[in-house]
């Protein structure tokens, strides 16, 4: 029962996550409708907030990659506080106008920057080598959106559009609850990931044996790049550096590995591109791994091994993050 609790606590951030989602956007236009909004002004008011997470989302990013004082959970956490304070103000009737649309539009901004947040609580699941659930997680999500929807559109139609502040008061109360009890415990996660029987050390070594991949990490001129590369070939920087238009290329220490895939040394993975939002890593792939039916990569952590169709990956997980590989063919020989 106890590997399951990861997966419970997981799903409850997503059910409340998706729940407050629902509320927030799905009837956003009702509540400012209900206020004396237009359409177009309501359009605007969604587009500004967005505009307004793209520029923000980098820095709370950035906030979580900075250290242990301020974690992703924290960062939840001051962020739901902030939309409970505006959802406590749009419950207030009788507000100027304007009042309604800069605090609906920072609620829905902030919501928009709490999105990654709670993505990136599994992939530090993951990191830290606890096991969840994801699909169980997100059809959680799913049916608790459905389940909103339904109870929402009850209330508002025995009672009023002047509801809606109320029940993301109620969602967002829920969510700092699962964000509060949803702590990492990094020793356990350690010790899961020493406590490996032989058989499992065995067959972790067979699949590296058996696997023709290889990934480096390196950087030029500020520049990143992850190559994958054929396990039998010789990996020499000289010849990459020219296939690839480069002059100076370099092993990216661990810190810029941490900060740009999430990963440490060892663990390195293309899926760790989930974290690249701004795609500052040009993936360049030996055309010999993509010509494989499959090939296996970590899930960021190394104790645990994925086998992917390269198709799959290609079309739909490359095209998930917006990361455009560029192939290569390497011989291992020293160019001319």
């Amino acid at each position: 029962m106890q590997r399951f609790i990861p997966t419970i606590k997981y799903s409850l951030l997503q059910g409340s996550f998706w729940m407050s989602f629902c509320v927030v956007y799905t009837y956003a236009s009702v509540f400012l409708l209900f206020k004396g909004y237009s359409n177009f002004q309501i359009g605007i008011i969604i587009a500004i907030a967005g505009m307004i997470s793209v520029i923000l989302q980098p820095m709370v990013a950035g906030l979580a990659d900075r250290g242990n004082k301020i974690t992703i959970r924290t960062l939840i956490m001051l962020l739901t506080g902030i939309v409970l304070g505006c959802g406590g103000i749009l419950s207030v009737t009788g507000l100027y106008f304007l009042w309604y649309s800069l605090f609906y539009g920072i609620l829905l901004a902030t919501h928009q920057m709490i999105t990654p947040l709670i993505n990136a609580v599994g992939m530090e699941c993951i990191n830290r080598g606890i096991s969840v659930n994801f699909g169980l997680a997100r059809g959680i999500g799913s049916m608790a959106y459905a389940f909103m929807s339904f109870l929402a559109g009850n209330l508002i139609e025995h009672f009023s559009a002047g509801a809606i502040p109320i029940l993301i008061l109620g969602c967002y109360i829920f969510i700092l609850v699962a964000a509060w009890q949803f702590r990492f415990h990094l020793e356990e996660g350690r010790s899961k990931n020493n406590i490996q029987s032989e058989e499992e050390k065995s067959k972790n070594n067979l699949i590296r044996q058996e696997r023709n991949e290889k990934k480096a990490f390196f950087v030029s001129h500020k520049k990143f790049f992850l190559l994958l590369i054929g396990e039998d070939k010789k990996f020499r920087t000289a010849e990459v550096s020219k296939k690839i238009g480069r002059s100076r290329l370099s092993f990216g220490n661990e810190d810029k590995l941490w900060q740009a895939l999430g990963a440490r040394p060892g663990s390195i993975s293309p899926m760790g591109l989930v974290f690249d939002q701004d795609r500052e890593i040009q993936l360049i792939v030996d055309q010999d791994v993509a010509d494989l039916e499959e090939f296996c990569v970590h899930p960021c952590q190394n104790t645990q091994s994925l086998a992917l169709r390269w198709q799959d990956f290609e079309q739909i997980f490359l095209k998930r993050t917006g990361h455009i590989p560029q192939f290569i063919e390497i011989t291992g020989e020293i160019p001319e």
